[in-house]
């Protein structure tokens, strides 16, 4: 018999209910809305067999399509892999963890407390743009707990049909191909940005791992994009062994930098607050804070029920060591003994602050974490401005090397090169490249050619010259093989240059950190010496690989001295 007491919360309960269904159906936009259809999906998916699962992935993933319709396919995706979850690891995606799927799919950083729910909540998003095609990266803060969540997704991933690999430290190159191959990639941020700058140095284009950064999915993002957000990852090869890495080849990227690589970064993070202004400023990111729900606390206490069948006790933590009262109060009234721990680990820290100060905690919270959590801020922001222009070099020096590894594209970059260096040189230096072309002409040119009548030649005359000697050198049947070669002592000069910049670089910053003036125009200073910089030393490495291309290898090969050519081509 129910008491007046339980008739009154049913009675609000379904009231509540419509009233939320005609919310949604007035706003089909709304997060409710999208809320009632995936549930409805997911009751048809219920007593479905497994491979009914992975023929609603297949079937979403045929029909998605730019624009609006991508919604219906969307609840398709989330209503499978809410599913796949619960048959995987028994547990049931409530409200807000899909909430927070929905948003990350669209490129927000969520904040959720507890790692379980956003690990969870990572398969919707990761599911989704997995289905698009587009490999995912699930970024952690170590490799532990990238394989600990690997090995908790894999076979969740699995039932939807899709494909998830590790992305482990000290891991092979094939293994890290493999992993790269996959639909969702686990790792540490480190080891994703690591592997970014060997795939830019390697000499080798099979040894290359990533394929292409399309978005990353973050679990606790704070640490990766805030705490880490200037932290250096630099990889460096001191040998030379062939089809590896040139000697002394060395990469830097930060962390911030590396992030700009991908198309759509998402994440879940503790606790936005604070945080919300620097992750705009950036990264270009937007924020979600999710309010705790009832339907969490009730969650709460029916894992602790099933686990004390097995285990005799069971922890469940709040954010900052608060307790959680509605999660307690539930155990109780199940019938459950607990006991509310708070995690003074904070108050612990700021007593250490408080020492010998006068004042309350909360006055001195007031007068030391704020004002320092401002000031970390401002300076992130000052040293991420004044180090734009050099991410700005990096990403026209790699974009050039990117070139190098299509064979086709090897043709026109050398064309290039040698067309720009003409024009772009002063005339004792296009007078020497005169001398050059003429001999070479010698050999592949027809007779009555304006560059061999030993005529003065103004500039866009010897480019046409040089356009004329190159078509003749690329008929010739031994071309192929030489490109290949000569592309490698191309790089490795470029990286030559690259590692001078960067030493250059290092000096201007020291540089820059003694100045008295404002920040403003030490910044503007700072990026004018340094475009200076790039400017001398790419007229460096244009100069340096055209004395070798047209003084060495392209003589070599005009006269028909392939074997020479090709040993002169050596990458050094």
């Amino acid at each position: 018999m129910k008491c007046k007491k339980d008739i009154i919360t049913s009675k609000g309960m379904i009231e509540m209910s419509e009233r939320r269904q005609q919310t949604a159906e007035s706003h089909p936009d709304s997060m409710d809305h999208h809320l009632i259809q995936i549930t409805s999906l997911h009751r048809q998916l219920r007593f479905v067999k497994d491979g009914e699962l992975k023929k609603q992935m297949n079937f979403a993933g045929r029909s998605i399509e730019a624009g609006p319709g991508n919604v219906q396919q969307k609840y398709r995706v989330f209503a499978a892999a809410k599913e796949a979850v619960k048959r995987v690891t028994g547990l049931e995606l409530h409200e807000l963890q899909m909430t927070a799927g929905w948003w990350m799919t669209e490129g927000k950083i969520i904040q959720m407390a507890s790692s379980e729910e956003r690990l969870l909540a990572s398969v919707l998003t990761c599911a989704w743009r997995a289905l698009q095609g587009r490999g995912v990266h699930m970024m952690s803060t170590d490799n532990q707990s990238s394989w600990r969540d690997y090995n908790v997704l894999y076979p969740v991933y699995t039932l939807l049909g899709l494909t998830a690999g590790c992305n482990l430290a000290g891991a092979s190159i094939e293994q890290k191909q493999q992993a790269y191959l996959t639909d969702i990639t686990f790792g540490d941020f480190r080891e994703f940005a690591a592997d970014y700058l060997h795939d830019h140095l390697t000499m080798n284009a099979a040894e290359r791992m990533q394929t292409f950064n399309a978005c990353t999915v973050i679990d606790n993002a704070e640490q990766v994009l805030v705490h880490h957000l200037l932290t250096p990852i630099t990889l460096s090869e001191q040998s030379g062994a062939a089809g590896q890495t040139a000697a002394g080849a060395h990469a830097e990227i930060t962390v911030h930098h590396y992030m700009q690589q991908y198309e759509s970064i998402a994440g879940m993070i503790d606790r936005v607050t604070g945080k919300d202004v620097l992750l705009r400023k950036a990264y270009g990111l937007d924020t979600v804070i999710l309010p705790a729900s009832d339907l969490r606390k009730r969650s709460v206490a029916e894992e602790v029920i099933r686990y004390r069948r097995e285990k005799a006790s069971f922890k469940a933590s709040g954010t900052d060591g608060q307790p959680t009262s509605g999660s307690a109060e539930s155990l109780r009234t199940a019938g459950l003994k607990c006991l509310v721990k708070r995690d003074s680990h904070g108050e612990k820290t700021l007593s250490r602050e408080i020492i010998g100060q006068p004042g309350t905690a909360e006055e001195r919270r007031k007068l030391i974490l704020q004002p320092d959590g401002a000031r970390l801020e401002e300076e992130w922001l000052y040293v991420m401005e004044k180090e734009r222009i050099v991410h700005t070099h990096r990403q026209l020096v790699y974009e050039r090397r990117d070139q190098m590894w299509e064979k086709a594209n090897i043709k026109h970059v050398m064309n290039t090169h040698v067309s720009a260096t003409i024009m772009e040189t002063d005339a004792a230096y296009r007078e020497k490249m005169r001398g050059w072309l003429f001999t070479i002409g010698q050999d592949t040119l027809e007779e009555g050619h304006p560059l061999l009548q030993g005529n003065t030649l103004d500039g866009e005359q010897l480019q046409q010259a040089w356009a004329d000697i190159w078509q003749s050198l690329l008929r010739r049947p031994a071309m192929s093989k030489h490109l290949l070669s000569w592309s490698h002592k191309y790089i490795c000069l470029l990286d030559k240059h690259w590692a001078r910049y960067m030493d250059g670089v290092k000096e201007l910053r020291l540089q820059a950190g003694n100045g008295e003036s404002l920040k403003e125009t030490m910044i503007q200073a700072y990026h004018e010496a340094c475009s200076d910089l790039f400017l001398r030393i790419k007229a460096g490495w244009r100069t340096d690989f055209t004395d070798w291309f047209l003084g060495e290898a392209l003589l070599a090969f005009a006269a028909g001295k392939q074997e020479q050519s090709l040993s002169g081509s050596g990458a050094t």
